[in-house]
């Protein structure tokens, strides 16, 4: 594909220059099917969903573990005894 063509966003549907895709191999006119702002809005729209899946990860794994403020004392009874 010549630098200059059109090509239509898979994803937004617009007209755009091909410079406003990025390049891959893998297609035949060497331009990835949405355009760049697409792409990193689908970038970062995963990579906060991610983040919002890994923090309910922790939370949940925080929740499983005993708390040492209600764990029992067994050395500090010992000791005083």
């Amino acid at each position: 594909m010549v630098q200059s063509a059109a090509k239509l966003c898979a994803s937004c549907g617009t007209e755009k220059s091909a410079m406003e895709f990025l390049p891959t191999s893998f297609a035949p006119d060497g331009f990835t099917n949405t355009c760049k702002a697409c792409t990193f809005a689908h970038s970062e729209r995963d990579r906060r969903e991610r983040d919002a899946r890994r923090c309910e990860a922790d939370a949940r794994k925080q929740a499983r573990k005993p708390s040492l403020a209600t764990a029992p004392e067994t050395k500090s009874k010992r000791a005083s005894s």
